[in-house]
Formats: C-alpha cells, structure tokens, sequence
C-alpha cells in the first residue's frame, strides 16, 4: 500500500504571519557575547594552570612518525654488554628459552663469536651471530627434522641455542653442585666451540683458569683455543651481575675490539 504524503504530514498548511525577526536576533546575539565572557575566562585561567604531567617510571620514550611510544625493556640485561647486540637480543633471548638455555649465556656465546656481526664469516667457515659451521647446521636440521638456513638471523640463532642446550645438557652439573653453573657453563663452551669429544679429552678443568687474561695463558693454538674460548665465556659469566667485566677489557684488547668494529661496520651497510 502507498501513503499519500500529504495527507500524512506532520506539518499544517496553514502558515501564521512571520513577525520580525531583526530585534529579536539582535537580543540573542548580545545575550549570547555576555554568557560567552563570563563562560571562557575562567576555563581559559584553568587550563593554563593545570600542571605538567611528570612520567615518574623508567619508561623509554622513543618517537615514531611524531607520536610518543613506550619502549620495551631489553630482555636480556647485562650492563657491559656491545650495543651491536641490541638488534638481536629479542631473538637471542627467545631462542634460548625455547631450549632452556639462560638468554644471557647465548648473549654472551653471540658476543665472543662475532662480536654482534650477523655476517661474520670465519676463516674456518662458520657464519653469523652464532658461528654456525654448515655441516653443524645440516645436523641441526636432521636432530629438529627441519630446515636450517644458517645464512639467516633467526635460523642461525636458534642452531646456537639448540647446540647450547645439547652441550648443557650433557655437560651440565647438578644444580647443587654447580649453584651458579660455572663449571656447566665452561664445559658446555669447550664444547660448542670445538667439538664434545675433544673438551672432554683435551681440557683438564680442574686447573682451567677462568676470566682475566685469557689470551696471555692461553696462546691461540690448536690444542689451547677451547682452553682459551672457555676462559672468555666462563670469565664473563662470571661477570654478568656486574657494572664492569676485566675479563671483556682483556678480550677487548686481544682481538674482540676488531669484532666489535666489524659488527659496528656491518650494521652501517
């Protein structure tokens, strides 16, 4: 059915004469500029005196695109720790959950590898963050039954999570007999850096030096560089509650300054 829309309008056709409306408008309008003054002075003197909002957390600020945003807090937390680590510490810190490794070990197995480089490259072969040689990586693919790409960040971190966890499994002591996993930490580091046949057969930890200056007791040949590496790892583990690590100035001036460069190079491509 239609409806008529005359018929139903709300409006009648029967208009009143209009009167002027010039006075009456004139009236509105000064009524209006008197409420407006008393109105907008006294909001105009409270907004100026409203405080200034103070930020009292430790909150990083960062701007992007203009606004103010919140910057996470690095997970791993080490205070002389490379900065050319900061891109990767979420990285680092995720694959090593995932395989039960403390974050701050592989931070520290990043920093003694390549100094923060991604694309560090050894004479020997190994790649990346981790140093991850590509037949260690084929392994890792078969033991996770997945693809390994040790030419990319993520897979090349994670095989050097993974290999940690294998190595502080086998190596590992008890928690009561290791409280700060110190002897853990350097049999572990032995391994990843050679192999764990030979940190069991070439290394006597009983007379290991730990931290300091590594390179000086321990000279850079074959059957002293996992003597050598776990001295650094085991030293700066022992460091990592610190504000300060000798055992960094000493690696530093023996070769890791160069490491740092080039990861300060890398990062400036």
């Amino acid at each position: 059915m239609f409806y008529n829309r005359r018929s139903t309008s709300r409006r009648s056709t029967i208009q009143a004469p209009r009167a002027p409306m010039v006075p009456l408008a004139l009236l509105l309008l000064l009524v209006l500029i008197i409420l407006g003054n008393a109105w907008w002075s006294p909001t105009t003197e409270a907004l100026s005196a409203q405080p200034t909002a103070v930020v009292d957390a430790p909150v990083q600020i960062s701007t992007v695109r203009g606004l103010a945003t919140a910057t996470p807090e690095p997970p791993i937390h080490i205070a002389w720790l490379s900065h050319t680590l900061d891109p990767f510490l979420w990285k680092l810190a995720n694959a090593c959950n995932r395989w039960g490794v403390d974050p701050r070990l592989c931070a520290i197995v990043a920093l003694v590898e390549s100094g923060g480089n991604p694309y560090a490259v050894s004479e020997s072969g190994a790649y990346g963050l981790m140093q991850i040689m590509p037949a260690t990586g084929s392994l890792v693919a078969t033991s996770l039954d997945t693809p390994v790409d040790i030419y990319v960040i993520d897979d090349n971190v994670n095989a050097g999570a993974f290999l940690l966890g294998d190595e502080l499994g086998y190596f590992g002591f008890l928690q009561s007999a290791d409280p700060t996993w110190r002897w853990s930490v350097m049999r572990a580091a032995a391994a990843f850096n050679g192999s764990r046949k030979y940190a069991d057969e070439l290394i006597d930890y009983e007379t290991l030096k730990v931290g300091g200056n590594c390179a000086l007791y321990y000279p850079e040949i074959f059957d002293q560089q996992m003597h050598r590496y776990s001295c650094w790892v085991g030293g700066l583990w022992d460091d990592i509650d610190e504000k300060e690590s000798d055992t960094l100035n000493y690696w530093l001036a023996s070769g890791g300054q160069r490491l740092i460069d080039d990861a300060v190079a890398a990062a400036q491509r």
